[in-house]
């Protein structure tokens, strides 16, 4: 058998080049060899050379799979037989799987201007950096720009950029941590990591402390959560769970359209880890235990690779057990002493959870979530933001960071901090999967584009003709003309060539508005717009305070309306901190620019009378920036 037979190699591919048909017959596909010759190349001699013996079938009706079993025969194998297999022949999934294993392995996406920066700032974890260069102190602004810096401080609650003092935090690292972007990796479920008590960095097991974790069933495969916060500005959380490592409810869709996680497998065992290991410990889902009805064991087979209850993977808890089963405990859980869940016992989320993707490359994977409901990175943080498309509807299996970043007291985040995400994520593009350079280059692909493809019956010919199989050209080691396209060709890039999120979000007429609202109207009702915010104009409004007032102030800010927050003074309408205020002394104006990109700006503006030293907070006015 000729290998990749159907299939062209380029002559530059930096792993199959020299062995390509083409280097000698262009247009030819295939390589030059054989599996036969590959496997010798690669594999000690061991495990293909044996000669004296073979795989012989015998019927063996105990066989549940096709009442077959193959037995080690004396002599060779009959080279014209079917059913009889040399060495070479049955190591043949062996090869297979360690030989896929090792070429993924040259797949790392690991020079991208993330890790560069990195490189630049080597001890770089939660805002703490140690120069590598002391006559260049701070942080090394290397492979990201300025507000791809800012945004990374925006993903993980940081301050590198200097552009974010308030520390507004999205949590992004909470789910999409350390190097692949994502807690549901092997380092993540499997514990190798832990945070140094003192210095909060991470260390990692090594030796024969990592065997042994590696080996056994994972310790941290899930966790003790909280859950369902409320969408307000404090976001404080209704339930404590059980939740899967890295599998979690955002709210993509209502739960009963795709249980996800909470479904059972084929053989009516939970897909839940957590879920399986409160069943192989004797508890239920969800309630307390009773002797009376004791819960079914899981087989032998199963029960010893099922996890252990969560323990502590931080100092003080290491190893320690963090859960308590057939206990109620309400939230929020102190996760120093073991405790149980809330407000049932053993409760378990899991319905409708999926797993948290790796971020690299996200810009060249749309569209975005389980369903492909998203198209561009923008959508993305838009979802984030508004805390998810049904926070109500899933509010009982819903993820504890899935709250309003628009108005949440750690986030607050505005339009410009969105932006600011979505260019970060553009940092986690490597240039050589993009081009597809080596190690990211390739021989021909021909892929079927759905379920009525035919089998391959017809060789390579046949399938370039059949509209039903798409077509992947071979690329060398020096990669591809033209980048990778993004899905449909809308792009994340905001000003790039075609089309792209912000072309289809633009708006040329918006209506300027200027809305008074005054929250649980437990405030005075005194402070009144006197016309719209129209760019190029002037926009006027007054505080009708009393004469006795000393002066009255407006406060400004980008971060949106929230409902009130009870202060001494009145109820706080807009969101801290405050970006501006005026001294108004009853009336004031501003000059409106006439910027067409702060059309659809919004801002939140509230009145205050300081009078004999202390400040009367009044209503508050929304305005929208508009043309008309």
């Amino acid at each position: 058998v000729v290998p990749l037979a159907g299939q062209l190699v380029d002559p530059t591919d930096s792993v199959l080049g020299p062995l390509s048909n083409q280097k000698d017959n262009p247009g030819m596909p295939g390589l030059n060899t054989s599996y036969a010759d590959l496997i010798e190349r690669a594999f000690d001699t061991k495990y293909w050379s044996n000669n004296d013996s073979h795989l012989a079938p015998t019927a063996d009706p105990s066989d549940a799979f096709d009442g077959i079993k193959l037995n080690i025969t004396p002599g060779l194998a009959d080279p014209a037989s079917t059913v009889q297999f040399t060495q070479k022949e049955a190591n043949f999934s062996f090869f297979f799987g360690l030989a896929v294993q090792e070429y993924t392995q040259l797949l790392q996406p690991d020079d991208t201007p993330f890790d560069q920066f990195h490189d630049a700032n080597p001890d770089e974890f939660l805002g703490l950096v140690e120069d590598i260069d002391p006559s260049t102190p701070g942080v090394q602004v290397v492979g990201l720009s300025e507000r791809q810096l800012f945004g990374y401080d925006l993903f993980q609650g940081t301050n590198l950029s200097r552009l974010n003092p308030l520390l507004k935090n999205g949590n992004c690292t909470l789910c999409h941590a350390g190097l692949e972007l994502t807690s549901h990796s092997t380092g993540g479920v499997h514990a190798t990591s832990m945070l140094h008590p003192i210095t909060l960095e991470d260390e990692y097991l090594a030796g024969f402390m990592l065997e042994e974790t590696l080996r056994g069933p994972a310790p941290g495969a899930f966790e003790v959560d909280i859950l369902n916060p409320d969408l307000t500005e404090v976001g404080f959380p209704d339930g404590i769970s059980l939740v899967d490592e890295g599998m979690y409810n955002i709210g993509v869709r209502p739960i009963l359209e795709d249980l996800g996680r909470g479904a059972d497998d084929a053989f009516g065992f939970p897909l839940s880890l957590a879920a399986l290991a409160l069943r192989n410990a004797g508890f239920p889902v969800g309630t307390f235990s009773d002797p009376a009805n004791p819960v079914e064991p899981l087989p032998p087979y199963l029960a010893p690779y099922v996890n252990p209850f969560p323990v502590g993977e931080d100092w003080p808890n290491i190893g320690e057990q963090i859960f308590l089963p057939d206990t109620i405990a309400p939230p929020p859980p102190l996760l120093i002493v073991p405790v149980g869940t809330y407000p049932t016992p053993n409760r378990v989320a899991r319905d409708g959870a999926f797993k948290v993707p790796m971020l690299r490359n996200v810009e060249l994977t749309g569209p975005y979530m389980h369903n492909g409901g998203l198209l561009t990175l923008r959508q993305v943080v838009d979802f984030y933001a508004r805390g998810g498309d049904f926070p109500e509807t899933n509010a009982e299996h819903r993820d504890p960071f899935m709250v309003d970043l628009n108005i949440h007291i750690e986030a607050g985040f505005t339009e410009d901090d969105k932006a600011a995400l979505v260019d970060f994520m553009l940092s986690l593009t490597d240039e050589r999967v993009k081009f597809e350079r080596a190690p990211f280059d390739h021989p021909e692909i021909i892929v079927p584009t759905d379920g009525t493809a035919p089998d391959n019956t017809s060789g390579r010919k046949g399938l370039m003709s059949d509209s039903r199989f798409r077509h992947i050209a071979a690329v060398g080691s020096a990669g591809r003309l033209k980048p990778l396209p993004s899905f449909l060709g809308i792009s994340s890039v905001e000003g790039s060539s075609g089309y792209d999120h912000f072309d289809s979000h633009t708006d040329t007429n918006v209506t300027a508005r200027a809305e008074v609202r005054n929250g649980s109207d437990s405030n005075p009702l005194v402070y009144f717009p006197l016309n719209t915010p129209i760019l190029g104009s002037t926009y006027h409004a007054q505080i009708v305070a009393d004469a006795s007032a000393s002066f009255t102030v407006i406060l400004l800010t980008l971060n949106g309306p929230i409902s009130g927050i009870p202060i001494p003074g009145g109820e706080l309408l807009i969101q801290p901190p405050f970006l501006n205020f005026f001294l108004a002394n009853g009336a004031h104006s501003v000059a409106v620019p006439s910027n067409p990109s702060l059309l659809g700006r919004q801002y939140a503006t509230q009145g205050a009378i300081l009078n004999a030293g202390v400040l009367t907070l009044v209503n508050a006015v929304d305005l929208t920036l508009g043309n008309k």
